[in-house]
């Protein structure tokens, strides 16, 4: 599934919680930290299961 966001968190602590939110949504996304780092600032989100 791939979103597209229009406004991504910006702030540090807005993206720890999102990438938080999105690890429990889809835990197949590996490691919440580099969730955090990458997809959450991003404009376009992609969740998998496998």
């Amino acid at each position: 599934m791939e979103l597209v966001v229009g406004r991504p968190p910006q702030e540090p602590l807005e993206r720890a919680e999102a990438a938080v939110e999105q690890y429990a949504y889809c835990p197949d996304l590996g490691d919440a930290t580099i969730v955090g780092d990458g997809q959450a600032a991003s404009t376009t989100w992609r969740f998998w299961w496998d």
